[in-house]
């Protein structure tokens, strides 16, 4: 049974058009094809945040959710299907939402440089950019991020950038070069281990206050502590030596004004950061 005879279109109720024009937030997982029938007409421009995990395409699907709710301010796309990948209407719809877009979180497997640098630029207002676990960026990847302007960033996610490399490394110091101004959270994938070069230059970040990334094991306390120096809202909520040197030792580097303290173990990375977006998000909103 196709989920149109399983979930009856409700085209003709008074009370189900008034209520779909009237949403301000969806989060859609799963049922695609009921949606853009029974739903999709009948959204407005009070529609300002999005999310969608789907596992098949998305054609025709985001051309006409634009022309329904033309100024999204949050847009959050996952899919978990390894070849599916943002086809041109997609992009295209992405940048016309770009004006109006402030958080934007791309979790699909086939992310690549090409598509970064047609939609970053259209982003100006862009505050939250987040790639997720299933995003795998390589270092050309970092490039577009690097070369946008972004003038408001202030969070920066790359939730499944590759292996350290050199050219790796030079590309992020790029990328944080160019935001000092505005970043105020970075996170990196449990997979890249931060060398000591790009270390050093998140002391440039003057707003730091949420960092969650793995550090390359020739990294010593010492460093840790002069970033910390350097940044004091990076300032833990247990700030004991004997802390410090744990998370050294671990490799694992998360610190910023949260009350979760640390965690060293990859299974609750996820949660922290999570944890940590949110409160950032909080505090700036008082």
């Amino acid at each position: 049974m196709c989920e149109l005879e399983r979930y009856p279109v409700l085209l003709n109720e008074k009370r189900f058009v008034k209520f779909a024009q009237q949403l301000t937030d969806v989060k859609l997982y799963g049922y695609k094809e009921w949606f853009q029938h029974a739903v999709l007409p009948h959204l407005s421009s009070s529609l300002t945040s999005f999310s969608i995990t789907a596992n098949d395409a998305l054609s025709g699907f985001f051309p006409q959710l634009w022309q329904q709710s033309p100024a999204l301010q949050k847009l959050h796309i996952a899919t978990f299907e390894s070849k599916l990948k943002l086809t041109d209407e997609v992009i295209e719809s992405l940048q016309l939402w770009g004006p109006t877009l402030r958080r934007f979180y791309l979790d699909i497997c086939l992310c690549d440089v090409i598509e970064l640098g047609l939609l970053l630029p259209c982003m100006p207002v862009l505050e939250e950019f987040i790639l997720g676990e299933y995003s795998i960026i390589k270092t050309g990847g970092i490039m577009p991020i690097a070369r946008s302007s972004l003038p408001r960033v202030r969070i920066i996610y790359l939730g499944s950038v590759k292996l350290a490399s050199p050219e790796l490394n030079v590309a992020l110091i790029k990328m944080i070069s160019r935001h000092t101004a505005t970043i105020q959270g970075i996170s990196f994938s449990t997979r890249f281990k931060m060398n000591i070069e790009v270390l050093r230059i998140l002391k440039l970040l003057k707003n730091l206050v949420v960092i969650c990334t793995k550090l390359d094991k020739q990294i010593q306390l010492l460093e840790v502590e002069e970033l910390i120096a350097a940044r004091p809202k990076l300032k833990p909520t247990f700030p004991a030596k004997n802390h410090w040197e744990r998370v050294v030792k671990g490799h694992t580097l998360m610190a910023g004004n949260v009350k979760k303290g640390f965690f060293n173990t990859d299974d609750t990375s996820r949660t922290w950061v999570s944890s940590c977006f949110r409160e950032l998000e909080c505090s700036l909103r008082k």
